[in-house]
This record gives structure tokens, sequence and C-alpha cells, in this order.
């Protein structure tokens, strides 16, 4: 969720490498033995809908499920000739679980927001996002969950601008490295073309990037920032127009401004 930061979590590293050792033929013999009986199924269904119009799609889409009923007194293991005992379902990898999490994090003193300041506080945000990415991808480290975080908050009059983490403990060290780097990075270095267009493309910002879906939303966030804290209204136009001009320099202005080490903050 880009609001939030909460992703899952996949699994990867060491323990993925373990994950490979796993008997394929046998994992899908289990498999299908777990799904085989649709009479062990419950379907959930919310929304908006009238029961005569449901009851006829789930008895035509789910009511030929194959299923069979186990007698009480019948084990359910003797159903089938190879099935496999409970205590056969679980795989211990030699790999310990226990995670380290990190955040750095820039807090940044507030004083006025315009769109220009929310399209570049999204668009670092955005850069950061891709750039944790590569600890897991490119630098192959025991990265399970990694996000950036932005966060426009005018009550506590800060912005904030966050990455945030979880890795092996093995992998620790090297990952908080890595990720000091990226902010040092953004500071001193241009990005190309090719990074610039993705970085845009994965920037989450409805109310400039698709005017003829989102122009009323944009009208409503505009009157509420501007009546509840002061903030410009912005042209929707005007906005979107900064967005398509924005450049590689700017951005990496943009990091000069607010990555100073006097606005960081290390958790772990």
């Amino acid at each position: 969720d880009r609001n939030t930061g909460n992703i899952k979590l996949p699994q990867g590293g060491e323990r993925y490498q373990e994950s490979l050792k796993l008997d394929y033929e046998k994992a899908f013999k289990k498999y299908k033995i777990l799904h085989s009986n649709a009479d062990n199924y419950t379907v959930l269904i919310t929304g908006d809908f009238q029961r005569g119009k449901i009851l006829p799609l789930l008895q035509k889409y789910l009511g030929n499920l194959p299923s069979f009923q186990i007698a009480k007194n019948q084990n359910k293991n003797e159903i089938k000739e190879d099935t496999f005992q409970i205590n056969q379902l679980h795989h211990t990898f030699s790999e310990p679980v226990d995670n380290s999490y990190l955040s750095i994090q820039y807090r940044i003193p507030y004083n006025h927001i315009d769109f220009k300041t929310e399209i570049e506080l999204e668009l670092l945000k955005a850069a950061l996002d891709i750039k944790v990415r590569t600890l897991r991808y490119n630098k192959f480290l025991g990265v399970y969950s990694a996000t950036a975080i932005k966060k426009i908050n005018p009550d506590l009059n800060t912005n904030s601008l966050e990455i945030y983490l979880q890795c092996s403990k093995s992998d620790f060290k090297e990952v908080k490295s890595y990720s000091e780097a990226f902010f040092k990075e953004l500071k001193t270095e241009l990005i190309d073309a090719n990074m610039l267009r993705t970085i845009k493309k994965a920037a989450y910002l409805p109310k400039w990037n698709d005017l003829t879906k989102y122009y009323n939303n944009s009208i409503m966030k505009n009157l509420y920032g501007h009546y509840r804290y002061d903030w410009q209204i912005a042209n929707p136009n005007e906005a979107s127009e900064y967005l398509q001009k924005f450049s590689a320099e700017d951005l990496k202005k943009g990091a000069e401004k607010y990555f100073k080490t006097e606005y960081r903050w290390i958790f772990t």
C-alpha cells in the first residue's frame, strides 16, 4: 500500500535457496491431496448482491467441484493410498528466521507546501523505493520487505522521507551501508533519462498524472489543503506540466535540500 508503506513479506536469499531443495513432485502431490475435496472449502462472498442472482452462479461455477464426505469414524489418510502423515507437512529451513529492522528517516522542517514540494517529495520517495528493492534483486541480500515512505504532516510542521526494511541479521551491516549510500547517491549523482522515466511512472501522484480521471478529486484536495492549512491552490494543468518537465537536476537539488545530516534519524 503506497499510503502506509505496508507490503507483503516475500521470502528470499539463503532461505529461498533452501526451498529449492524440496521435492517438486512430492510437494505437488501433497498440494493436490490438500485441495482435492471441495467439501472442506469455505467460500466468503462480500459486496452488494442479490441472493437470488448469486446462488445460480455459485451452483454453476462452484457446485460441480469434486467433493466427498468423510465418515465420522473414517481416517482422512484412508481416502487415498498416496497420502502422507501430518508430521510430513512441515519443512524446517536451516537458516534462522530471526530478522533485523532498519529505518533511516529524514525529518524535514515544514515551511509551506505547494504542488512543487509535493511532487518533489513523491519523486524522491519513488527513487528511494526503486533503490531499496535492488538490495534483494541485484545485491542478493536477505531483505524480506523494503519500502520508502513519504509523509507530509502539517500538524507537526514536518515532512519526512524514510527507508524501512526487514533483513536477515547476517546481512544487516551490509544492508545498512547500502541504504545509507542510497541517500548520498541521490545527492551527488545524476540519474539517467531511463531511470527518471521509471521514477515518474512509479510515483503516486493521482492529482497530477491523469487529470481526466482525478480532476474532481484534485480540486477537493486542493481546497481542503488551502482552507485547512493555508496551502496554495494549485492549477492542475500547471502541476502536470511541472511534473513532465521535472529533470534529473531537479531531483538532485531536492535530495541536497532534504537529505541533510541534521535531519537524519536511524532506528534499528
